[in-house]
């Protein structure tokens, strides 16, 4: 059974998308801080790394499936992270400036 590019890159995209989450996930588990800082935990708090990463996994099984349907659910996932990012510069930028 051969295959198109186009089916190979939407395989690509679902297997990098399922590492990706994983690897989201495992890191961000792994620099959970211990708590002490009110700062730290702000910006914890903030971090949109577990909805990324969900969006991640569910554009994988999706991708995996053969359905290209899954490249829409990495649009929210990315606009997720450029949210998180400039949340997490303006808390930065208040709390050295107050």
């Amino acid at each position: 059974m051969a295959t198109t590019w186009s089916e190979f890159a939407v395989a690509t995209a679902g297997a990098l998308a399922f590492v990706a989450a994983g690897a989201g996930l495992a890191l961000d588990r792994r620099v959970g801080g211990n708590g002490t800082n009110a700062f730290a935990n702000l910006l914890d708090a903030t971090s949109p790394t577990p909805v990324v990463a969900v969006l991640y996994l569910a554009a994988a099984i999706v991708l995996l499936l053969g359905h290209r349907g899954g490249l829409y659910l990495l649009v929210p996932a990315l606009v997720a992270v450029l949210i998180g990012g400039v949340v997490g510069a303006w808390l930065i930028l208040v709390n050295l400036t107050g």
